[in-house]
């Protein structure tokens, strides 16, 4: 199994994140807009993220992704795929419905 140790801030365009990681525990935070860090179509985003989480799982780490302090998802081997993880084919990824996740998703 991976583990990863320390922290990196990242900064790209005036926008700013911080990749923090402990274990096999990843965490994301995107302090600013996240715009600057993920595009595409919202189809694209999801495929991505599916494929991402999926490689996490194999290798036994899970990447937790917060916006602006709030945790919005989390992907890999720690993540419980709820009702609309089920629904969307959207597996070992857990989506946080509330308003961060909404603009992180939707940018």
């Amino acid at each position: 199994m991976l583990e990863v140790e320390g922290r990196v801030e990242i900064t790209l365009d005036d926008k700013t994140a911080t990749l923090s990681g402990h274990r096999n525990q990843i965490e994301l935070d995107l302090a600013d807009s996240s715009c600057g860090f993920i595009s595409g179509s919202l189809y694209s985003r999801f495929k991505r993220a599916t494929l991402f989480a999926l490689y996490l799982y194999r290798i036994g780490l899970t990447l937790s992704v917060s916006y602006r302090g709030r945790q919005a998802a989390l992907l890999g081997r720690g993540a419980k795929s709820g009702m609309l993880g089920r629904l969307f084919g959207l597996h070992h990824i857990e989506i946080h419905l509330h308003w961060s996740a909404v603009r992180l998703l939707f940018g």
